[in-house]
């Protein structure tokens, strides 16, 4: 059987709503505590690694961190998860075993990143199923610093990434997926927030579109956040 590590702090959220629909993936360690897994990884023999980018130390150390996950783990596959991070970076984490993908990514999504493995295991049969599976409540990951007054005047956010994780997978009581495709776009927004906030700064000049953006992006968030309190409302949903 497929072995599952995850380092992120919105899948084992996703799992609480659909806990089957990686099966007959095995989740064997859930947290976001990098070295937590590295220690464990002897008791829990992961084949495949779900790795949150920023959690990896972000564009500085994410290919490092990578390679020493796989290396200390073992595992046949790591799955790297990104937001808005420049090309060179994922060029440099990505290597034979290892992928990058955008971030948020469905349970549905993220199996079919695994099916290689999962077909393979199967079909030799050799997976060890000892350990049980085990979610962890991640805890929550706050955003990274951003430079001096750019925070001045902005909304903070009312949503948890574990919130927003939680609405990617639930199912509407109508026939639509606007709960899912809002926590997609306020995840989106929230990351390019972040982003923005911590970007290089070569000028007074550079600073001031920085802080427009980091500014601009906060409003926008803030309104998608209005939206989504209001169809959260409208369709009973509770978080």
């Amino acid at each position: 059987m497929t072995r599952l590590a995850i380092l992120d702090e919105l899948l084992p959220a996703q799992l609480r709503e659909r806990p089957q629909e990686l099966s007959p993936v095995e989740v064997v360690w859930s947290g976001t505590d990098l070295d937590a897994l590295v220690r464990e990884a002897a008791q829990t023999q992961p084949t495949v690694l779900a790795l949150d980018f920023e959690l990896l130390g972000g564009e500085a150390q994410a290919a490092e961190q990578t390679r020493r996950l796989v290396e200390a783990t073992g595992a046949e596959l790591a799955i790297v998860m990104h937001g808005f991070t420049r090309r060179e970076v994922l060029r440099d984490v990505a290597r034979p075993g290892v992928r990058t993908v955008r971030s948020p990514i469905s349970l549905s999504g993220l199996k079919a990143q695994m099916t290689s493995v999962i077909v393979r295991q199967m079909l030799n049969a050799s997976a060890s199923v000892d350990d049980a599976p085990r979610i962890a409540r991640a805890a929550r990951v706050e955003p990274p610093t951003p430079m001096p007054g750019f925070t001045a005047g902005v909304t903070p956010r009312r949503f948890t990434r574990a919130q927003l994780g939680r609405l990617r997978e639930i199912q509407s009581q109508v026939e639509c997926e606007c709960p899912n495709h809002l926590s997609e776009l306020l995840l989106a927004l929230s990351a390019f927030e972040d982003y923005s906030a911590t970007c290089e700064n070569k000028s007074p000049a550079d600073a001031l579109v920085h802080a427009s953006l980091y500014r601009s992006t906060a409003e926008a968030r803030r309104i998608m956040e209005d939206a989504l309190e209001g169809l959260l409302k409208h369709e009973g949903i509770s978080l």
